[in-house]
């Protein structure tokens, strides 16, 4: 398991910097799972992720966390390393 992250202003600089790093680290992007946490992406970043690299989903923050309805209206995507 790998956590990183980064700051970036392009989606080419988005995925310059996580194929990068697998390539530094050796992992096949055809076998990696990637999960993105964090601000939400637009459809070309996940379009160009997912033309490089397989297997792109979204963490699901909440899969076995319950919180109360006053959370109801906060992504709790952006948080998603405070709560894990």
């Amino acid at each position: 398991m790998l956590s990183n992250s980064f700051e970036y202003q392009s989606p080419a600089d988005l995925i310059y910097f996580l194929l990068f790093t697998l390539q530094q680290l050796n992992v096949d992007t055809a076998e990696v799972k990637t999960l993105l946490t964090g601000e939400n992406y637009d459809k070309e970043e996940l379009t160009l992720l997912r033309k490089y690299i397989k297997d792109v989903s979204f963490s699901n923050p909440m899969e076995n966390i319950r919180v109360g309805c006053e959370f109801d209206s906060v992504n709790l995507q952006n948080y998603f390393l405070v709560i894990a």
